[in-house]
């Protein structure tokens, strides 16, 4: 994901961040922010698409006529 980068300056939990850092493998803050960042929206996204499949989006999906045109 990349986007337009912007400097900011935010105080953060060191022992937070390092236990981050460690978890992640990432060597630089601004990498392990990042890539925390990206895990959120990567979860969020999964979650809302997890809700919508519960409302039935996909309903559909078991239908093999729907299968048969999809594969077309």
């Amino acid at each position: 994901m990349e986007g337009v980068i912007m400097k900011t300056l935010i105080d953060l939990d060191e022992t937070l961040l390092a236990d981050a850092m460690s978890a992640t493998g990432q060597t630089t803050k601004r990498a392990t922010v990042v890539e925390a960042l990206e895990h959120v929206v990567r979860r969020a996204r999964a979650l809302d698409y997890l809700e919508r499949l519960k409302e039935g989006m996909a309903s559909d999906l078991d239908d093999v006529d729907v299968i048969r045109q999809a594969q077309r």
